[in-house]
C-alpha cells in the first residue's frame, strides 16, 4: 500500500523526526486547509478545470473520493 511505503520513507527523512504529521509543507509545517486549497486549485487550474463559481475544495474532493469508494468497492 502506498501510505505503508510512505510512511516507512518518511522515517529515513530528518524532518519527519520527533512529529506524528503524515506529510508536512516544504517549510516542514504541517498542511492547512488554506495551503491544500491553493494546491487544489493549482492543479485544476493546470488541468482545465474551472473552479470559479463551484465548491471545489480539497474536502469536497476527499468526500467525493471517500463516497466513491463506499459505493463501489465494497
Amino acid at each position: 500500500m502506498a501510505v505503508e511505503r510512505w510512511i516507512e520513507e518518511r522515517s529515513w527523512r530528518d524532518k519527519y523526526e520527533n512529529t506524528e504529521q503524515l506529510w508536512l509543507t516544504r517549510f516542514e509545517n504541517p498542511y492547512s486547509t488554506e495551503s491544500l486549497n491553493r494546491i487544489f486549485r493549482e492543479i485544476c487550474a493546470e488541468a482545465g478545470i474551472a473552479v470559479a463559481d463551484r465548491d471545489l475544495t480539497w474536502y469536497s474532493m476527499r468526500h467525493s473520493v471517500g463516497t466513491y469508494m463506499l459505493t463501489n468497492w465494497q
